[in-house]
């Protein structure tokens, strides 16, 4: 078959992601920090924008009837839809009825220029006067004592530094000293030396009756168990710190850690002698010492949380949706650029059209977080009224709900759902919930509707909570429990919910029955 080319005229659909559609669709998935950070870098990469001083200097409205491309919401809505998009909107130039102006630099920078055509002198203390505002660089005389901002700066002390400042403490000297300071260096984040003696005295040199004699001084330090090699060892220096030694509880870390994690307290207790008072006493003790010593000085700051939407319940028992923007800065447009646009004549036209492009930039931002604005506000006040039996009576009346029901009650996309409530978070008066917390699937109930995960959840919780201690309810008794419930769940799923909720198995939740009659 001979192969030949051709030009063939044919017309079709397809989606045009335009720069300005790219940049509505990221807007809309910003949270607060997100978009305040994309608000300053926009800032100081278009000179056509600024931040405003007052609410009313954000956007002039005659530039309201500026050309830009759709709103980010339609736009979005229609892109991701499918539909046609035939071509880009022509953008305007500035109006020519508008005599042009000639361009002023702002007052606040003007320059003073002396008759000779230099600039004329100011001195230092004039120009760093600011009507006395103390900005805490100057410190008055006799105030050398006063904290600088370096105090003020925070940071949590690692277990190194917690232990070499008792390390300095102790004023040990030579041999010891350098002992001491390998087995501080080997200890891990959780408070274990992860590493032997014998290789820590290979590397170092250290003679191993050096290194023991500094391990036991380092186990002395706090917090308690510190440097141990294991658990056992680190649960042993954790109850000799507290004066039991050869207690029940040290007699059960010591030689039955494995019954112990098999939950074997009936058959210890006969072993050990000891009643189940004692053995409860005992597990008590055992259970309030930290398996990881080193756990208190490797934390990790939370990061921050900004709320995107506050949900308030008003006099008459309705809840408002309100959208707060006070950590948003607000945005304007730059007059001494656009004074510039409107007076770049047709031999300026690389600056005109560069002012321009920025100019339509800019507006497209300003209007973009406005749409978003709107259509945050769209979003929760739907998610309210499908949730607001969880708002009055807390997670047994959550109801299930999906992205599908609220684009259809709000008429937008599911993708346009999902970019609005993802990485967002909203208070309610239940708490601070993360957006997509809303959104849940559900079991099938004896009456034909559906009961939603968290509340099957919460049901699950409160069966493990009201069981019997001695006798733990196994994962197919609870799955039985919830039949004569109303809602239809199989047991490898009353697994999977236990398992996310962190809660153990019917064999290591049981726990010692009390002594009927007092010791």
């Amino acid at each position: 078959m001979a192969l030949n080319t051709s030009l063939q005229l044919k017309q079709q659909q397809k989606l045009v992601m335009t720069p300005m559609l790219q940049q509505a669709l990221k807007v809309l998935q910003l949270n607060n920090l997100e978009l305040a950070s994309l608000v300053q870098q926009e800032c100081s990469e278009n000179p056509m924008l600024e931040e405003a001083g007052s609410e009313e200097a954000a956007v002039e409205e005659g530039e309201s009837s500026e050309p830009v491309e759709a709103a980010p919401e339609e736009a979005a809505r229609e892109g991701e839809a499918g539909e046609a998009v035939d071509e880009e909107p022509a953008r305007e130039s500035p109006r020519e009825e508008e005599p042009p102006e000639a361009p002023a630099a702002p007052a606040k920078d003007e320059v003073r220029i002396d008759e000779k055509g230099t600039v004329a002198d100011e001195s230092w203390e004039d120009y760093f006067d600011d009507n006395g505002t103390d900005y805490g660089y100057a410190r008055e005389s006799g105030d050398d004592d006063k904290e600088g901002f370096e105090s003020f700066l925070t940071r949590p002390e690692s277990l190194q530094e917690h232990l070499m400042a008792q390390l300095e403490a102790a004023e040990l000297e030579g041999a010891a000293r350098a002992a001491a300071e390998e087995i501080v260096g080997a200890v891990d984040e959780r408070g274990y030396l992860s590493t032997p003696l014998e290789e820590i005295g290979r590397r170092s040199g250290i003679p191993s009756r050096d290194l023991y004699a500094a391990l036991n001084l380092v186990q002395g330090f706090d917090p308690a168990g510190v440097a141990a090699r294991d658990l056992r060892e680190c649960l042993l220096l954790q109850l000799s710190s507290q004066g039991l030694r050869n207690s029940l509880a040290w007699r059960l870390a010591s030689d039955h850690l494995k019954d112990l994690e098999k939950r074997r307290y009936a058959e210890l207790g006969q072993e050990l002698k000891a009643g189940p008072g004692e053995m409860e006493e005992a597990l008590r003790v055992l259970g309030a010492l930290e398996p990881m010593p080193g756990r208190a000085f490797g934390w990790v700051a939370n990061p921050a949380i900004t709320v995107d939407a506050e949900v308030e319940k008003d006099a008459d028992g309705n809840y408002q949706v309100s959208v707060p923007d006070a950590q948003l800065p607000k945005l304007a447009i730059n007059q001494y650029y656009k004074k510039m646009l409107k007076a770049a004549g047709a031999e300026h036209e690389n600056t005109r059209a560069y002012l321009n492009e920025k100019y339509q930039s800019a507006l497209w931002l300003i209007k973009s977080i406005e749409q978003r604005k709107r259509t945050l506000q769209r979003v929760v006040e739907s998610i309210v009224e499908h949730q607001k039996g969880f708002l009055d009576h807390g997670l047994p009346a959550f109801r299930p709900l999906t992205l599908k029901e609220i684009a259809a009650q709000t008429g937008l996309h599911e993708s346009t759902i999902s970019r609005v409530t993802t990485n967002k978070h909203v208070q309610t008066p239940r708490g601070i919930f993360e957006m997509k917390f809303f959104f849940s699937g559900g079991l099938g109930t004896d009456q034909g509707g559906s009961a939603s995960t968290p509340a099957v959840k919460e049901k699950l919780r409160q069966l493990v909570e009201t069981e019997p201690p001695q006798d733990p309810h196994s994962d197919q008794r609870l799955a039985e429990l919830m039949k004569g419930q109303g809602i239809r769940i199989a047991r490898r799923t009353v697994a999977k919910y236990r398992e996310e909720m962190r809660i153990l198995p019917a064999h290591q939740r049981k726990r010692v029955a009390q002594e009927s009659s007092p010791r």
